[in-house]
């Protein structure tokens, strides 16, 4: 089993989803700064010093795994981005995968050569919603179906091996809506679905809509994946932009490490709450 690290590369997105928890208020990002990226990946590499991810790679024969997040990833630039990837991938031996709202992909579609893991946000394929939702640009632009088809078809013109993924949060807006059936003819090799966090005022869906919503999506023939907000808490590893591991569950603020790359993964890791119990259950799923 791989150790997967949920980097938040950037705060900075062209969307405003309303129940976004990627929000710092504006910390100092690592990304611009070479020394502190690649001190940042190197002591990402040395999983084997830090005691409870022992557990996680016992008998693991495959690389561990950077998955770039924001924001949006691809407001670094492709350039910026690919330079920073084949870092992890080159110098560091890590797999690496990204997760993207699909706006910019398609001006930046060399990006998914450097990827094992393309993965696309995707809440509702009705532009009333995903406006409502905040999942549109500033002047209300939303991805349509037919340039999700051709995101997905071009990645993997361009990279065979590459694996898609679809991750839907339910949410006030969606919970009604059935979208798994239109997400499964792109043939994706996972759909993950997320029961919105409650964070910063923003209370999420009852427990009867998200049952509501997994009754009216019971019917997708990929992979699917189902998240609780249970599910989420203290079972990621989750990087800040400023290099920090944190972790949600704690209401409306985030409790962090000091950062990974001035102090090392075992000590940075000892200071959060994570449960390689339920990392492994989630992996397992």
């Amino acid at each position: 089993m791989p150790v997967v690290f949920n980097w938040h590369i950037t705060e900075r997105c062209n969307y405003s989803c309303h129940y976004c928890f990627a929000k710092w208020e504006h910390i100092g990002e690592i990304c611009g700064d070479t020394r502190k990226t690649d001190s940042l990946m190197s002591e990402l590499s040395k999983t084997h010093t830090a005691p409870n991810l022992r557990k996680i790679i016992c008998g693991n024969h495959s690389p561990n795994r950077i998955n770039f997040v924001g924001g949006e990833p691809l407001l670094l630039g492709v350039d910026k981005l690919a330079t920073i990837i084949n870092k992890a991938t080159k110098d560091y031996g890590f797999a690496v995968s990204m997760v993207t709202n699909g706006s910019l992909l398609m001006k930046n579609i060399e990006v998914v050569d450097h990827l094992e893991t393309l993965g696309l946000s995707i809440d509702s394929f009705s532009d009333v919603t995903m406006r409502r939702i905040g999942r549109c640009s500033s002047r209300g632009r939303t991805l349509c179906e037919t340039e999700i088809g051709r995101i997905v078809k071009m990645a993997r013109e361009r990279n065979p091996k590459i694996k898609i993924k679809f991750n839907v949060v339910v949410n006030l807006y969606n919970c009604f809506e059935r979208i798994l059936g239109k997400l499964t003819q792109y043939a994706p090799d996972r759909i993950k679905i997320f029961k919105q966090m409650p964070f910063k005022g923003k209370k999420g869906v009852t427990d009867l809509m998200f049952k509501e919503f997994l009754k009216n999506n019971s019917t997708s023939q990929a992979p699917t994946i189902i998240e609780d907000n249970d599910d989420m808490t203290s079972s990621y590893l989750m990087i800040d932009p400023e290099g920090r591991f944190f972790q949600n569950g704690n209401g409306d603020t985030y409790a962090y490490s000091r950062p990974i790359h001035k102090v090392g993964i075992e000590s940075a890791l000892s200071e959060i709450d994570f449960t390689p119990e339920k990392y492994i259950n989630r992996y397992e799923a």
